[in-house]
């Protein structure tokens, strides 16, 4: 190994120390007041508001997988089997849910 290979290869490793303290005073931080500020919001939020926010993430979500867009329902209607009633729908593709 060249000198500036050895240079490179301990710089690199000061960095990667670096980074794991860095990354460990994150989670500690997290763990005090992340998850009640989450939890905080969620509260003051109206289930409107919460519901528009998952659609917004599922949304995102379809989106990166490389899916166009969520299917919506075309036909919606219930299936009667003796004394059981089953939701169903009929999607744009011709899918049939229930």
């Amino acid at each position: 190994m060249n000198e500036k290979e050895k240079a490179f290869s301990e710089s690199l490793e000061k960095a990667t120390e670096a980074f794991k303290k860095v990354s460990a005073a994150a989670k500690k931080l997290s763990m005090r007041g992340a998850s009640k500020g989450g939890r905080a919001r969620a509260e003051k939020l109206s289930p409107e508001e919460r519901s528009e926010i998952a659609r917004r993430a599922v949304e995102t979500r379809w989106e990166k997988a490389g899916k166009t867009d969520i299917p919506k329902a075309h036909y919606m209607g219930e299936i009667h089997i003796g004394d059981k009633i089953i939701p169903c729908a009929v999607l744009e593709d011709g899918t049939r849910v229930f």
